[in-house]
């Protein structure tokens, strides 16, 4: 396990829709009888720190940030699963 996990830009805004339903998507586009040009998206953005935030309460941990730009870290606050113990550093 790495003790570090570097993310880039945390404010950056993506589309996270479920690959099964772009996958679907494809296929009804495949199905047209002549060619179009389509956009794939789910019409809802959020940001890659939101995104880990998320992630992360999934497996039983609660991340703070702090800091901005470059300079922001995350912090495990608590956590409910053993293998992740809230970091000592933390301030």
């Amino acid at each position: 396990m790495q003790d570090k996990l570097f993310m880039g830009n945390l404010d950056a805004k993506r589309d996270w829709g479920h690959a099964k339903d772009y996958v679907k998507a494809m296929w009804l586009i495949l199905q047209q009888d002549k060619p179009e040009d389509f956009v794939i998206a789910t019409g809802e953005t959020n940001t890659v720190r939101d995104f880990i935030r998320l992630s992360f309460a999934e497996i039983g941990v609660e991340l703070e940030f702090k800091g901005e730009g470059a300079d922001e870290k995350g912090y495990v606050k608590s956590a409910s699963n053993p293998d992740f113990p809230s970091n000592p550093e933390r301030k």
